[in-house]
C-alpha cells in the first residue's frame, strides 16, 4: 500500500508542493515540520479504489500511512536537518471533492446522530449564520524529559487530531522510560488560529419555505489557514469529519456534535443551459418593442395574488430588482420601497418576489436586522442578521415607518457605506473589539404608508432609490376598479383577455437574467447623465445624488430581462420613466409632464403592453431629449 500512496503523490503532483514547502522550512528553528497537501478524492478513487475507500471511510487508520510515505519522500528529496522522525511531521491533507452520493452529504443535523455517524468525511453546503472570534490554538507541542538518566535527545511530540481539544494536546504526562514529569519546550510550540462557525442550509433562508419547517444550525471547527476563508453570510461547501464529545465535565452531560473541517470550498452555482425553452424563445422573438417583454412579465407576475394589470409598476420594479442580483460582487443591487395603503397585499407581492431569488430573509421581532454578539462558554460569537444573511438575495425589512429612529439612521449608514456594522457589547469582555463590519450585498425591500412617509428622512429615501407610490391617482381609480371587476368576471367564465405567462417561464427568465452582465452603451449613458444634470439644475436637492446610479442600475436590469449583452437607449428611457414617476410620487411635480401610473389602464386588450405603450415611449424620448438640451445645450443626444 505504501507503493500505491507514493505513486499517487507523484500522479497528483503533490510531491512538487512538498518539496517547495520544505525549501521554505529549511531555515526554521522548529523541530516540527508542517506540510499541507491538496488532492482530489474522486481522482484517488479512480486511481486506486481500495486506497480511496480507506481514506474516505477510515481516515484515522490511513493517515499514519500517508505520514510515513511523506516522511520518506522528504528524507530523500529534500532532507531537513531537524526532521529525524515521522512523529515530527504535521501533515494536513486537504480534500477538494467527495463523491456526489447521498452517503457523503449532510442535509440536516439529524444526519449526524451519534449512534449512526461514522468518523469519516462528509460534505455540507450551507450559509454561515454565526462565526466566533479568532482565538489562538496549540496545534503541536514538544516535550522533553529533564532527568539525567534518560537519553539526551528523548523528545515527545504531540500533534492535534480531529476531535481532540487543546487540553488533550497539552495534558501532563510522564516519560515512557522513567516516568518523570515532562517539560514543554515553549519555543517549539506551534500556534494557529481556531474559529467556530454555524451553518444552515440555504433553503432555511428563503421566503418560500413552509412555516412548519424548522432548521437547526450545525457547528463546525476551522483551524489554521481555513479561518480566513469564511465570513458571516457567505455560502460555502465544507468537507469535514464529525466528532462527538461530552458537553461538559459531568458524566451525565449531553453529547456535543461538531464537524472538524478539512477544507472549505466556494459554492459553484450551475449555469443555465445554453438552449432556451420553446415558450421563452417564442416570447423573446414575438416582442413588438424593446419594452414589450418586461411589460408582459409584469402583467403576468403574481396573477394569483392580484388581477393582471394591477400594481403593474410595482411588479415591474420587483422584476428589475431581482434581475439586478448578479453573480459578480461589483453588481449594484436595486433597492425598492412600496408606498401604499393596502400594506398586506404589498407585503405578499414582495414576499412572492423574494421567493424567486436564490436567498431571501424577512426582518421580524425574532430575526434581528443587524445581528449581534453573544458569549457561549469561553467563545464570543458574531450572529448574522437579516441584512448580512441575505447576501446576493433579497431582504424584506417590513414597514419602514414602524422602525425606530436609531434603526433608520443605522440603515442609512449601511446603505451609504455598503457594510453592516455589528456592535460588540463591552460586557462580553473584549475591549479591543468594539464593532465588526460585514458586507452589505442584498436588495433591500420595504413598505410604508403615505401617512408614515413624514417619519422617514429624505436622505434615507434618496439612498433607497426606487420609492413607488402604489395607490392609484383619482384618474386611475376607475381603471383599477374596472381591472379588478374584469378579472373576477373572466376568472368565473374561464376566459382571460391576454394569455398569462406561466410562473415557470418567469422563473426561468429571472434566473437567466441574474447571470447576465451587460454593458451600458454610450448613447444610454449619455441620456441618463444628461437627464440627471438637467434635473439637478431644475429640481435642486429634490433630485438625489444617488439618482444616476439608480437609473443606471435600472437600465442594466432591464437589459438583463431582455437577455441582452448591452443596455441601449431604450433601456435607459425606461429607467428615466420609472425614476421620474418615483419623484412625482414623492414631490408632486414632473419636469417631463409625467404622472404616476401604478396600474394599467382598462383597455381590454394588450394595447397598454404592446404598440400603445411603445408609442408613448417614443413620445417620451422626444420630451426627454428636448428637456436635456434646454437644461444642458452641450448634451449630445439623438432621437431614435
Amino acid at each position: 500500500m505504501e507503493k500505491v500512496v507514493l505513486q499517487w503523490l507523484y500522479q497528483c503532483r503533490a510531491v512538487t508542493d512538498i518539496v517547495r514547502q520544505c525549501e521554505i522550512l529549511k531555515d526554521t528553528d522548529k523541530c516540527i515540520c508542517k506540510l499541507v497537501v491538496h488532492f482530489d478524492a474522486c481522482e484517488l478513487l479512480q486511481y486506486n479504489a481500495e486506497l480511496g475507500d480507506a481514506l474516505l471511510h477510515s481516515p484515522g487508520t490511513i493517515w499514519p500511512l500517508f505520514i510515513e510515505v511523506v516522511y520518506a519522500l522528504v528524507s530523500v528529496l529534500h532532507p531537513l536537518p531537524f526532521l529525524t522522525s515521522s512523529s515530527q511531521l504535521l501533515l494536513l491533507m486537504r480534500l477538494h471533492t467527495l463523491p456526489t452520493l447521498r452517503l457523503y452529504r449532510i442535509d440536516h443535523v439529524s444526519d449526524l446522530s451519534p449512534l449512526r455517524t461514522e468518523p469519516r468525511f462528509y460534505s455540507f453546503v450551507g450559509v454561515v449564520t454565526a462565526l466566533s472570534v479568532k482565538e489562538t490554538f496549540t496545534e503541536a507541542a514538544c516535550f522533553r524529559c529533564q532527568r539525567d538518566s534518560c537519553p539526551e535527545n528523548q523528545r515527545y511530540i504531540r500533534l492535534h487530531t480531529a476531535g481532540a481539544t487543546e487540553a488533550m494536546t497539552m495534558a501532563e504526562s510522564g516519560c515512557h522510560l522513567c516516568g518523570h514529569k515532562l517539560t514543554e519546550e515553549l519555543s517549539q510550540r506551534v500556534l494557529t488560529d481556531k474559529v467556530y462557525m454555524t451553518l444552515v442550509p440555504r433553503r432555511a433562508l428563503s421566503m418560500c419555505s413552509r412555516a412548519c419547517e424548522r432548521y437547526q444550525g450545525l457547528q463546525f471547527v476551522l483551524r489554521s489557514d481555513l479561518c480566513d476563508l469564511v465570513r458571516v453570510g457567505c455560502e460555502c461547501e465544507v468537507i469535514g469529519v464529525p466528532t462527538h464529545s461530552l458537553g461538559g465535565s459531568d458524566q451525565h452531560s449531553a453529547v456535543r456534535t461538531q464537524v472538524e473541517v478539512n477544507n472549505v470550498l466556494p459554492v459553484l452555482f450551475p449555469l443555465p443551459t445554453i438552449t432556451l425553452s420553446t415558450p421563452l424563445t417564442d416570447l423573446l422573438q414575438g416582442a413588438q418593442s424593446p419594452w414589450t417583454l418586461s411589460s408582459l412579465l409584469a402583467y403576468s407576475f403574481a396573477g394569483h395574488l392580484c388581477p393582471a394589470g394591477s400594481y403593474h409598476r410595482l411588479k415591474m420594479a420587483i422584476l428589475l430588482s431581482l434581475a439586478s442580483l448578479g453573480t459578480s460582487d461589483k453588481t449594484r443591487a436595486l433597492h425598492l420601497v412600496a408606498m401604499g395603503t393596502d400594506t398586506p397585499l404589498l407585503t405578499e407581492l414582495l414576499r412572492y418576489g423574494g421567493s424567486l431569488s436564490k436567498r431571501s430573509t424577512v426582518h421580524s421581532t425574532t430575526f434581528d436586522l443587524y445581528g449581534g454578539a453573544r458569549k457561549e462558554g469561553s467563545n464570543i460569537f458574531i450572529d448574522g442578521g437579516a441584512l448580512s444573511l441575505a447576501g446576493g438575495g433579497v431582504c424584506l425589512v417590513g414597514s419602514l415607518g414602524a422602525m425606530k429612529r436609531d434603526l433608520k439612521d443605522k440603515l442609512e449608514r449601511s446603505l451609504e457605506s455598503g457594510y453592516v456594522e455589528v456592535s460588540v457589547p463591552k460586557r462580553l469582555g473584549v475591549s479591543e473589539l468594539q464593532a465588526i463590519s460585514l458586507p452589505f450585498s442584498c436588495a433591500l425591500w420595504g413598505i410604508t404608508r403615505h401617512t408614515e412617509a413624514s417619519t422617514i428622512s429624505k436622505s434615507l429615501f434618496d439612498r433607497l432609490g426606487l420609492v413607488l407610490s402604489c395607490d392609484p391617482t383619482p384618474c386611475y381609480e376607475d381603471s383599477l376598479s374596472a381591472t379588478i371587476t374584469r378579472h373576477v368576471l373572466d376568472t368565473a367564465m374561464g376566459y382571460t383577455a391576454l394569455p398569462l405567462l406561466s410562473s415557470d417561464i418567469i422563473t426561468e427568465l429571472v434566473s437567466r437574467a441574474t447571470t447576465m452582465e451587460p454593458m451600458l452603451e454610450e448613447s444610454a449613458e449619455s441620456l441618463l447623465e444628461s437627464f440627471y444634470v438637467g434635473s439637478r439644475r431644475v429640481r435642486g436637492s429634490d433630485m438625489p445624488n444617488t439618482a444616476l446610479d439608480t437609473m443606471k442600475a435600472m437600465a442594466l436590469s432591464h437589459a438583463k430581462l431582455r437577455l441582452r449583452k448591452t443596455a441601449t437607449q431604450d433601456d435607459a428611457l425606461l429607467a428615466v420613466l420609472f425614476y421620474e414617476e418615483c419623484l412625482v410620487g414623492r414631490f408632486g411635480y414632473s419636469v417631463l409632464n409625467v404622472s404616476p401610473s401604478p396600474h394599467l389602464m382598462d383597455s381590454g386588450d394588450s394595447g397598454s403592453i404592446g404598440a400603445e405603450f411603445a408609442g408613448f415611449m417614443r413620445g417620451l424620448l422626444k420630451r426627454v431629449v428636448e428637456f436635456c438640451k434646454c437644461s444642458n445645450p452641450t448634451a449630445l443626444l439623438r432621437e431614435e
